[in-house]
């Protein structure tokens, strides 16, 4: 079976009583990469803790490109 589109590059795991989520990203080039990646975990882990109430054990942001637009 072929992925969705809407879900390649995030997997999420249970791990204990928290989920730790791993998503892979491609960046506009030229970008600060580290500051990108904690932006990115800063903000999904937030985001998902306040519309879930689920606790997040980590946030796995894999850079896999570097683009220009």
């Amino acid at each position: 079976l072929r992925r969705s589109k809407g879900t390649d590059g995030i997997e999420v795991r249970a791990r204990d009583e928290a989920i730790e989520v791993v998503l892979t990203v491609v960046v506009e080039y030229g970008l600060n990469l580290s500051e990108v990646a904690a932006v990115v975990q800063e903000r999904v882990r937030y985001e998902i803790e306040r519309q879930t109430g689920l606790a997040v054990a980590a946030v796995d942001v894999r850079i896999e490109d570097a683009r220009r637009s």
